[in-house]
């Protein structure tokens, strides 16, 4: 423990519960029932309990990840303490500046003084009955399927077996399996140390890779544009992976996070890192052309950059933009959030205009002027449309018609 007072007295009882050994009713109320009688004894009971396993108690237990940094969930379980008041947030800082474990030697020779020489070896004894158990049972699932992939919920005596193969390979991956146990699981036919999840990415990524290393050079053709919907589908569900993991406090493994970090251009939220680059190619785009942002296209480029897409994306986004992003692309000449709506409403509001001027609704398709022609055309376009319909747009262009001895359909 952390507490620097050798004469303290905590009473304090710290118990790891790990999502392959405790996650069944069984022992979910075997934990409980030894936490009451240890509280009833005096003593403060704090469960530390790996995710996807519920707290006993709301106040005391604390959630760590799913097969966490040892240094991580050390830390995660001191702060709470902290929060509990059992500890002082100095002895913690005293903690963090060692860089490292203290006291192993101590807990050690605790255990053998309380408990014997034997109380460490049968400790280590149960662990590897246990991964033996579930080595055995991922052995006859395989012989069973003739794969590795095992489904959810498939229980060895209440011990879930996807999730202690994921802990498997999360272990290999951070170098902390025994070699012998590595030998164990590669002899299983079909064992493979890269999840589905892993295949799946790096067979995306290189072809991510390669989509982005050739859509500059050229304009896209028709199966180009179909290569791009599939790259930007893979990175939009890559980036929402991510923020699901670290909604758990769990992450991408460190290779495919070092592989995202060289893709050229490539951010974890493009959406907030690139608006303000963006934004400021508009502004040039505004001031050197004299057009404004009416008139860019979805599919339109300038100087390479498909501004055209940017301004779609950040309509449709809006509810997710802040205020005040919101407010700058609103002072852009020409911004409309609901471009094809205002459009509109600009039309209808023209329409009006002519006709208190005129005293009808009806622009002439050979007008001398282009505007009253654009106006004809839109009126027809919007009759036939609206024919025989009953929205709010349907019912006020047929009263403004009807004001004018005119009726739409």
């Amino acid at each position: 423990m952390v507490a620097e007072d050798p004469t303290r007295d905590l009473r304090l009882v710290l118990e790891f519960d790990g999502v392959w050994w405790h996650d069944s009713q069984t022992r979910r109320q075997r934990d409980m029932d030894k936490a009451r009688r240890l509280r009833e004894a005096g003593w403060t009971v704090v469960r530390i309990r790996e995710h996807h396993l519920e707290k006993l108690d709301a106040k005391f237990d604390v959630i760590v990840g799913f097969n966490a940094d040892e240094d991580d969930a050390t830390l995660t379980v001191l702060d709470h303490l902290v929060s509990l008041g059992i500890v002082t947030a100095a002895e913690v800082d005293n903690y963090r500046a060692a860089g490292g474990p203290r006291a192993s030697g101590q807990a050690e020779e605790w255990i053998r003084d309380k408990l014997g020489e034997r109380a460490l070896g049968e400790d280590r004894r149960s662990h590897a009955e246990a991964w033996s158990r579930m080595h055995a049972a991922l052995l006859a699932f395989e012989a069973e399927s003739g794969h590795c992939r095992v489904p959810a919920d498939v229980r060895i005596e209440g011990v879930d077996l996807a999730r202690w193969v994921h802990k498997q390979r999360t272990t290999y991956r951070k170098g902390k399996m025994a070699p012998e146990r590595v030998k164990k699981l590669l002899e299983i036919r079909s064992w493979s140390f890269e999840s589905p999840h892993e295949a799946e990415f790096w067979d995306g990524y290189r072809r991510y890779v390669a989509w982005i290393e050739r859509r500059e050079h050229t304009a896209e053709t028709a199966s180009e544009q179909l290569d791009s919907r599939a790259a930007t589908i893979w990175a939009s569900n890559l980036r929402k992976r991510r923020q699901r993991l670290q909604g758990r406090r769990e992450d991408l493994p460190p290779d495919q996070l070092k592989a995202m970090a060289n893709v050229p251009g490539w951010r974890w939220d493009p959406f907030e890192d690139e608006f303000q680059e963006k934004f400021t190619i508009l502004q040039e785009f505004v001031a050197e052309t004299g057009c404004t942002t009416a008139d860019i296209k979805q599919r339109d480029r300038w100087r390479g950059h498909r501004i055209g897409s940017w301004i779609n994306t950040w309509r449709t986004r809006r509810d997710q933009l802040p205020p005040e992003r919101q407010l700058l692309l609103e002072m852009l000449p020409g911004w409309t959030w609901a471009k094809h709506e205002d459009a509109w409403e600009s039309k209808f509001a023209e329409l009006e205009k002519f006709a208190a001027v005129h005293g009808h609704t009806k622009p002439s398709l050979t007008a001398a002027s282009e505007d009253e022609r654009a106006l004809a055309r839109w009126k027809r376009n919007n009759k036939n449309r609206l024919q025989g319909k009953d929205d709010e747009k349907a019912q006020r262009l047929r009263r403004l018609l009807a004001r004018y001895n005119e009726q739409l359909p």
